[in-house]
């Protein structure tokens, strides 16, 4: 990247960071945040980390402890702390940027996925993508600032600890502190590029509900053997259930659900094959553009199963039991379109599970809610914090166009903040693109990348805040020390 005018004076700033940003994202990979039951020390541990890299960059910061006081009587961990930080720049009439990442990550799936290394030019490790690459946007951004002297608007920096277990312990927290969140622009860090150098700014995100659908037909598991055949096993009921959930061309064919056309950017199909990695001959599947499929139509997925039979993956060795089962239960993902709510989604997906006709086998089921978010669209004419991203874009990838993409996930935050901030530019950008493979087997993120998103970020800064000259002035000899991504 070799960006224009005064973008280049702020890259030569920010490559003289380079090497402590690499260092430190090295360092945040290396803890296994993952929200769970027996994890609070790592959670804990990398909200400090953040805390410290955001204090050693200037900002004033909270680690904040919720309590734990969901009115659906919640269970599980203890909340994660919420880092909080701030630094006024002295100016009242100066706007003020809210830049939001989350310090959590899935599970690793395979081995030394929290052993962070290096290859031309990508670490490879869980969360160095999703999302601890934006926690090192923002944390660069304010290193970058605090080396030219101060920021020269009011910023406010918000991390979570349980973005990806869709809990709601910080939007709760926002709702009782609004103050703490108001904002002229919104920088969510949780997104990416349709592509590797192919600046997008996402203009919607699909919402989700999150159930569990429970299937008995037994008061008690018993021998397949003796009585397999006339007796139905709750698991194959299940299946049959489970099944009407998608037409036979792989739409939903839950009765109720919003979904609408999408008019922007299309994903190209040979990349989404690729990413996906689909077997070779077997097909995508449902109808429609790929657009459409992917960002403003429902989804449904099966995460999480229940009882099913324990043992080794080849038949005949030990921890198989040949045996009917009583009850199972699956966890099902429905992404939704943007404009349905979740209360409307779950109602249309219990009256389907509930159907008779979807359930021959007359086994006993019930459907319970366990999360949701709604969907989120941004302006259809973005204000000017909205377009100084996309300048901001323009100009450190030298592209011709900004890409106008959905995001087929949730960060169900995004609502939140709109309610608090109704008249606010919410941007969704990010170091994510095709090849970061989150939430999979050899997550990675570009290093490169996060350099020219940190780069967008401080140009959107000094472009809220009327700065235009050249910075180069303010680093001297420094501004080309260090290491480059």
């Amino acid at each position: 990247m070799n960006p224009a005018g005064n973008g280049s004076d702020i890259e030569q700033g920010l490559r003289a960071l380079a090497q402590q940003a690499e260092d430190d994202l090295k360092a945040l990979v290396s803890i296994e945040s993952v929200y769970r039951n027996d994890n609070e020390k790592k959670i804990g541990e990398a909200a400090n980390k953040c805390a410290e890299l955001l204090r050693g960059a200037g900002m004033d910061v909270e680690v904040i402890h919720p309590q734990q006081n969901s009115p659906n009587g919640r269970q599980g961990p203890a909340p994660a702390p919420i880092v909080y930080a701030s630094r006024p720049c002295g100016d009242v009439t100066a706007p003020t940027v809210l830049l939001y990442a989350h310090y959590d990550v899935v599970p690793g799936s395979w081995k030394d996925a929290f052993k962070p290394q290096v290859d031309q030019g990508r670490m490879k490790g869980r969360g160095a993508a999703d999302d601890k690459s934006g926690v090192m946007m923002h944390v660069t951004t304010c290193r970058f600032f605090q080396r030219y002297g101060h920021l020269p608007v009011n910023v406010k920096i918000v991390l979570e600890g349980e973005e990806e277990a869709g809990t709601d312990t910080l939007e709760r927290y926002m709702h009782d502190y609004p103050d703490r969140f108001k904002a002229d622009v919104v920088s969510l860090a949780d997104g990416g590029n349709v592509g590797l150098g192919k600046p997008t700014l996402a203009t919607s995100l699909r919402g989700f509900v999150m159930a569990d659908v429970s299937v008995s037909t037994l008061n008690g598991d018993v021998h397949s053997g003796m009585y397999g055949g006339p007796v139905p096993d709750a698991y194959m009921a299940l299946t049959k259930i489970l099944a009407t959930l998608h037409d036979d061309e792989g739409n939903v064919a839950v009765p109720g659900l919003k979904q609408k056309e999408w008019q922007g950017y299309q994903p190209d199909r040979v990349a989404l094959r690729k990413g996906a990695k689909i077997k070779d001959g077997v097909p995508l599947i449902g109808t429609g553009s790929l657009g459409s499929q992917l960002y403003t139509k429902p989804s449904v997925t099966v995460v999480g199963l229940d009882r099913l039979p324990a043992g080794e993956p080849l038949p005949g060795t030990k921890g198989f039991r040949n045996a009917l089962l009583a009850g199972v239960r699956a966890r099902l993902t429905m992404r939704i379109a943007p404009g349905d709510t979740p209360e409307n989604a779950f109602t249309c997906l219990k009256n389907h599970l509930l159907r008779r006709d979807v359930n021959p086998w007359r086994a006993e089921a019930s459907v319970s809610y366990v999360s949701g978010a709604p969907g989120f669209e941004v302006r259809a004419e973005g204000g000017p914090g909205y377009q100084a991203a996309e300048k901001a874009l323009l100009t450190v990838y030298q592209a011709e166009q900004v890409h106008h993409a959905g995001q087929g996930g949730s960060i169900p935050l995004t609502n939140t903040l709109g309610a608090i901030n109704p008249h606010a530019d919410i941007l969704i950008w990010g170091c994510e693109e095709p090849a970061t493979n989150i939430h999979a087997d050899h997550e990675s993120v570009s290093l490169n990348e996060l350099h020219s998103m940190t780069c967008a970020q401080v140009l959107l800064i000094l472009a809220l805040a009327g700065k235009q000259e050249p910075l180069s002035a303010h680093f001297g000899a420094t501004a080309s020390a260090g290491s480059a991504f």
